[in-house]
């Protein structure tokens, strides 16, 4: 057992609702961290964004007070507090020293039930994620191949496709109302819980956790799964971008249910061998072996309804061809071979080693804790974190690999660069589409 996980006390209200009590005594500090079930999945049909546009409104005035006083009390407790909307939930985290823990409940009430969503505030918030928007679009093509990938990968109006942020035209699609709409959604949120992290009593935190989840309306019914993806019509985007000397690749898979079934510590371990770290299997081709990136990096995301895998580089455009080329036959190799055993073991170790910087602050418990509630991981997979990474063997990578992550036979790929010059590269994988973003969006919504 590794002991980095304190002890905790969960509590049931209702099916619905818990609390966790962790005592953590490191400093006088208390963290109330609150999951409401429904993030981005909220947002209105081509009105993407809306969910994280409502998450900053929700922060800007309560109660009694606008803004500016909502601020000033923050700063007179020594208290911070951040909203923060994920594909599936929204967050609530409010830090404060725990002499002030009875005014930072309420204050966070005040958020949850009695927030202004004043008019002049969603015009400001509106306009700056716009100019964002445009910023991200221009200036970060990395960024802009993710969004765009998994919005290929799913359609924008499934969940998990979806622009977080939104886009130019979602945003300026989007209305205050929607923002009061969603509020309501998260005051009836199907699924919500409370994890008190710090330096007080127990029934003080079990008091203040009580407090705030009694504040929120009755729970509604969970919502029905989306239907599954449909296939775009071509395994390839590629967003035009006139007179780059860069290509920006995402090459992403959607995982059906059964990766929910699967170890996360397995899963992440086959990850991080694949694109996780400096010397994982795709950054030592791609860039030490073959010289054609700085970096390459693997991800992975579970959702509520399966998940996806992805690998995310870039090149010069003259060298794409080679870089897609080795970046499938990598990927073959692991699926069909599975890692040699000294490269499973370098990963290991890096893992292992960078461990423990997740459980170093109330914040990052809470996640850890968060997972544990949601059924996603268990203590377990914490305390014994080295001794189940030591028992996962080449074959077993070599298994997900083959049955989770993209390869030549089954992919989806959004590549940003010059279209002139990458295209004829790009059609020897298949078909795709062209497209070019601007003000009126970022990816094409029909996908046809």
């Amino acid at each position: 057992m590794s002991g980095l996980l304190p002890p905790a006390t969960e509590h049931r209200l209702d099916p619905a609702t818990s609390l966790v009590v962790i005592p953590w005594r490191r400093l006088p500090l208390v963290h109330l961290h609150i999951h409401l079930d429904g993030g981005t999945d909220l947002d209105p049909p081509r009105r993407e964004g809306t969910a994280q546009l409502t998450a900053e409104l929700l922060a800007a005035g309560a109660g009694p007070r606008d803004r500016a006083a909502f601020a000033r009390l923050l700063d007179e407790t020594g208290a911070s507090l951040s909203i923060s909307p994920t594909r599936r939930a929204t967050f609530f985290t409010l830090g404060l020293p725990a002499e002030a823990l009875s005014a930072g409940v309420a204050l966070l009430t005040d958020v949850l039930v009695r927030p202004r969503l004043e008019e002049e505030e969603w015009v400001k918030i509106r306009r700056r994620a716009r100019q964002d928007a445009v910023m991200l679009r221009e200036n970060d093509p990395g960024t802009l191949a993710a969004l765009a990938g998994r919005a290929w990968l799913y359609g924008v109006h499934h969940p998990d496709g979806r622009l977080e942020t939104g886009d130019e035209a979602s945003l300026g699609r989007a209305r205050r109302d929607d923002a009061a709409h969603l509020h309501q959604q998260l005051l009836r949120s199907p699924r919500r819980w409370v994890l008190a992290i710090g330096d007080a009593a127990e029934d003080e935190h079990l008091r203040a956790a009580r407090t705030l989840m009694e504040a929120l309306a009755p729970a509604s019914p969970p919502p029905a799964p989306p239907p599954p993806p449909m296939p775009p019509a071509a395994p390839i985007l590629l967003l035009d971008r006139p007179g780059s000397h860069q290509a920006y690749l995402w090459l992403g898979h959607a995982c059906g249910p059964e990766i929910m079934n699967e170890d996360p510590l397995v899963v992440e371990l086959t990850r991080a061998t694949l694109g996780g770290h400096f010397l994982s299997l795709l950054n030592r081709r791609l860039r030490v072996e073959l010289g054609l990136t700085y970096g390459a990096h693997a991800s992975w995301q579970r959702s509520r309804w399966g998940g996806w895998t992805a690998v995310a580089t870039y090149t010069a455009r003259d060298t794409l061809r080679d870089t897609l080329a080795a970046t499938f036959d990598l990927l073959d190799a692991v699926a069909q071979n599975g890692p040699a055993s000294a490269d499973l073991e370098t990963t290991r170790r890096y893992l292992t080693g960078q461990h423990a910087f997740g459980f170093e602050t109330p914040t990052a418990l809470a996640r850890r804790f968060e997972a544990i509630v949601e059924g996603l991981r268990t203590r377990e997979h914490d305390e014994e974190y080295a001794e189940r990474l030591a028992a996962v063997s080449p074959p077993e990578v070599a298994r997900l690999a083959r049955a989770y992550w993209p390869r030549r036979e089954r992919f989806r790929l959004c590549v940003v660069g010059d279209a002139t010059s990458l295209r004829p590269v790009l059609e020897a994988y298949g078909a795709l589409r062209v497209y070019t973003p601007g003000p009126a969006g970022i990816v094409p919504t029909d996908r046809r």
